[in-house]
């Protein structure tokens, strides 16, 4: 919730909260996100997908920590986006394929 808040402040055009908490999502509609996704259903990154014409987003943040998020949280970035890493992880653990451009990790 905080980095929905903080994008929010900081003037982000679209927000959108993934959970897999239903409660907490309806806690993230009332801060005025763009749209909110219950990652327990299949379809939720396809329906992300039509809502961003298949772009992604420019900055994703990753809070929960699980492989399985960390995974997302690279489906869900447009294309030169950056995806912010915040929870415990362990990325050797992490499933998926992308293309990730020379940076520097701080």
């Amino acid at each position: 919730m905080l980095a929905v808040q903080w994008a929010k402040i900081c003037g982000a055009g679209d927000v959108f909260a993934f959970d897999t908490d239903e409660d907490k999502l309806a806690v993230a509609t009332k801060t005025g996100v763009t749209a909110t996704f219950c990652v327990k259903y299949e379809n939720y990154l396809s329906r992300f997908l039509e809502i961003t014409c298949d772009k992604g987003v420019d900055v994703v943040f990753e809070s929960s920590g699980n492989a399985a998020g960390i995974g997302s949280s690279l489906l869900l970035a447009a294309k030169g986006g950056v995806v912010v890493l915040m929870g415990m992880i362990r990325i050797d653990n992490v499933d998926g394929e992308c293309c990730i451009a020379p940076c520097r990790i701080r």
